[in-house]
């Protein structure tokens, strides 16, 4: 049986503040996270059990102290808290046999909470890894709240070397990559959006080999796992948007169009006009995407960014393919499925343009027929093909001479048109609002 000495877990969840509706302002989203902190204090400070009546009256944020979290890239305050164990602040407090341990902090966009439990133990590691995640935080309500999570451990073994291999298939389920480092070995699994990682160092407690692979665990793959979780972020926000909803529309629209020759004004002022509307609707979900899809960006560069680091920046080829490609792909299919939605925009405005082009044929048309009709009443003028219409007795006859002469050649020229102001027109309806 493979045994360990220490095994740590930790879980990164991460709460984004635009994933709440437009309307919350920026401290409503942090009165929300306060919420979902306090029950993560009020959890990992207690060895009640958490459903009990007794730890539900355990102060939460009483068990926490703030402080300013200063970065480099921003102006802005950031905050941060962590458990203190009475008036002191720990990074582990230690409850039973396990250790706890609460990192809490806002980096601009997104609120990152990181659980971790620890145990020194010569138990197997299946059973100490799953009596670990139930040490962890339950949330009766995660949603949108918490919408992205990962998993990293780290495990110590003395037998290193034969051991690491049976360590990542039980953690990680035989789906990984893995990275051989001069400090510690490394795999990572990415599922969805979710990062798992496992991290075995090469060294004891008290050598540089354990440092350097604390420092991976406890800062980089932090680091690593924000971004990840701002890309699924974004990526879930452009699945909200559903351009393929308005690209259906779209191209059934101008199939419907084809279909149906225009041959008045009003036809072609209907043709216009809601072309123009589904075109625009389509238009305003590409801007959204290629916002998303901008963020995207920004984020895998500092993913990317991570590689460059000393510690590990000799291995950069091999975990640029192994950690950064894969966000990469991701954004290509983005980009890619842009370009589709792009092709369709364009045909849009091609369809805009021959209507356009339509639109001024038949002003041209309506001009000559008017053209003629003022001229043939003029020639009747000319000719006094009527005279002393008006003094005749007979109405019937002036109703028919008035119907041959005015009403008669205007219903020929104008026939569709008049047709269509007292009938209506043929109007288009969606499959998205049919159900088609």
């Amino acid at each position: 049986m493979m045994r360990i000495t220490d095994i740590e877990l930790t879980r990164y969840r991460s709460f984004l503040a635009h994933m709440l509706s437009a309307d919350k302002r920026e401290d409503e989203c942090w009165r929300e996270f306060r919420e979902i902190l306090k029950t993560s204090a009020g959890y990992l400070r207690t060895d009640e059990d958490p459903q009990s009546e007794k730890a539900s009256e355990i102060p939460g944020l009483e068990n926490t102290v703030e402080r300013e979290l200063k970065r480099k890239d921003s102006q802005k305050r950031k905050i941060n808290r962590i458990l203190k164990s009475g008036t002191e602040t720990s990074s582990y407090i230690g409850i039973g046999d396990i250790e706890r341990r609460l990192y809490a902090a806002s980096y601009l966009d997104v609120y990152l909470l990181n659980e971790s439990v620890y145990k020194n133990c010569g138990q197997s590691l299946a059973k100490v890894a799953e009596e670990l995640k139930d040490e962890l935080p339950q949330y009766s309500k995660c949603g949108t709240c918490l919408p992205v999570d990962s998993f990293s451990f780290f495990v110590e073994t003395r037998a290193v070397e034969t051991n690491k291999s049976k360590i990542f298939e039980e953690l990680l389920d035989r789906q990984y990559v893995e990275l051989d480092l001069e400090f510690a070995y490394l795999a990572v699994r990415l599922d969805h959006h979710e990062v798992s990682t496992v991290i075995v160092p090469k060294g004891n407690k008290k050598s540089k080999n354990h440092a350097l692979a604390s420092y991976l665990f406890n800062e980089l793959m932090q680091e690593y796992f924000l971004s990840v979780a701002k890309i699924a972020n974004e990526r879930n926000l452009i699945k909200e948007i559903d351009p393929e909803v308005s690209r259906d529309d779209l191209l059934q629209l101008i199939a419907w169009l084809n279909e149906r020759p225009l041959q008045t004004i009003a036809q072609i002022e209907y043709a216009n006009r809601t072309l123009s509307t589904y075109r625009a609707v389509l238009g305003e979900n590409i801007t959204e995407i290629k916002r998303h899809e901008h963020t995207i960006d920004l984020n895998i560069g500092n993913a990317a960014g991570l590689t460059d680091y000393a510690i590990w920046s000799n291995h950069k080829e091999e975990l640029t393919e192994k950690l950064i490609a894969p966000l990469r792909h991701e954004s290509d299919q983005i980009k890619a499925n842009l370009r589709y939605l792009e092709l369709f925009a364009k045909l849009a405005e091609i369809k805009l343009a021959e209507i356009g082009n339509l639109s001024n044929l038949q002003a041209g048309i309506y001009g000559r027929k008017l053209a003629m009709y003022f001229g043939f009443l003029a020639l009747i003028g000319v000719f006094q093909l009527f005279k002393q219409f008006m003094d005749w007795d007979d109405t019937g006859g002036k109703i028919l001479i008035l119907g041959a002469v005015i009403v008669l050649p205007f219903w020929a020229l104008f026939a569709r048109d008049i047709k269509d102001y007292f009938f209506g027109i043929e109007k288009f309806n969606p499959p998205s609002q049919t159900g088609g």
